[in-house]
């Protein structure tokens, strides 16, 4: 700036405020946004910091460890999903027969709570054919 110039100057109390750029629809931070955030990076450390930089090495390392962690939480939440769907079958099925043993295959109850709820929608059906009447 100085070799073209320009006066240098600093503003301790200036402020930018950061407005981003609306975006296509459609997932942002897809495969090719990390590949070109990561290429990016690295060009920019290699050219300004230099090859055999502690700065490049330490990028390097959190980079790997960050994606290894989040590739872990992704499988682990999977693996998770997966027991609850195969529990929740088991279980789906185990509950499924024992109420055909007890009930059979018809699935209306015919139980005295059930007659009492039966009982009280009528009511609550006449009442509301009067208002409307």
């Amino acid at each position: 700036v100085r070799r073209a110039g320009y006066k240098i100057a600093f503003a301790p109390s200036a402020m930018v405020t950061h407005i981003g750029a609306p975006q296509a629809k459609g997932k942002r931070f897809d495969v090719r946004y990390a590949y070109f955030a990561s290429r990016n990076h690295m060009v920019l450390l290699i050219r300004n910091c230099g090859p055999m930089s502690g700065i490049l090495a330490r990028y390097s390392i959190h980079l790997i460890g960050s994606s290894l962690m989040d590739c872990a939480r992704r499988i682990g939440g999977a693996l998770v999903r997966l027991a609850a769907n195969l529990v929740g079958s088991v279980m789906g099925i185990v509950s499924g027969l024992w109420l055909v043993a007890k009930l059979g295959r018809d699935p209306i109850r015919n139980d005295a709570e059930a007659e009492r709820i039966r009982a009280h929608l009528e009511r609550e059906v006449k009442v509301a054919e009067h208002a409307i009447l």
